[in-house]
C-alpha cells in the first residue's frame, strides 16, 4: 500500500521507513529495474539560494515528504539537495535549472556498491 510517505514513479519507489541497519528512519529508493537496488538516505544537503551548501542535515519525518512530494520533479540524485527558501515556502519555487557536472556530486561509494558490477553481479573477494 502506498501511503503519504510512500511514492511509486516509472522507476522507483520511494518510502519512509524504519531501517534495522541504522536503526531509525531512513528515505529509501529502491530501482524497479532488473536488479531491484535501492540506497537507504539519512540526510540531505541543504542549499542556498546561490546553490552554496550550508551542510548536511538529517532527513526528518517532514524532509521525507517533502522529497516525496516532489520526486517526480527532481529525481533520484536532485532530490537530496534541497534549497533552504523551498523548505521555508513548502514548495519547490521557480529556478533556473543548474548544469549538474560529475565533480558536483558528493557521494562516495560504500565497500558493497563497489562489490558489484553495473549489471549488478558480484565482484569476487581480493
Amino acid at each position: 500500500m502506498i501511503g503519504n510517505l510512500d511514492k511509486e514513479t516509472a522507476n522507483y519507489i520511494v518510502s519512509y521507513r524504519f531501517s534495522s541497519k541504522y536503526k531509525r528512519n531512513v528515505l529509501m529508493v529502491r530501482s524497479k529495474e532488473a536488479g531491484h537496488h535501492f540506497a537507504e538516505h539519512t540526510r540531505f544537503n541543504l542549499l542556498s539560494d546561490d546553490d552554496a551548501i550550508i551542510g548536511s542535515r538529517d532527513i526528518t519525518e517532514d524532509i521525507a515528504k517533502f522529497i516525496i512530494n516532489n520526486f517526480d520533479k527532481r529525481g533520484d540524485t536532485e532530490s537530496f539537495d534541497i534549497y533552504e527558501s523551498d523548505l521555508q515556502a513548502g514548495r519547490l519555487l521557480t529556478r533556473t535549472k543548474r548544469d549538474i557536472h560529475p565533480g558536483d556530486i558528493l557521494h562516495t561509494l560504500t565497500r558493497s556498491e563497489q562489490s558489484f558490477t553495473a549489471t549488478g553481479s558480484k565482484l569476487e573477494s581480493h
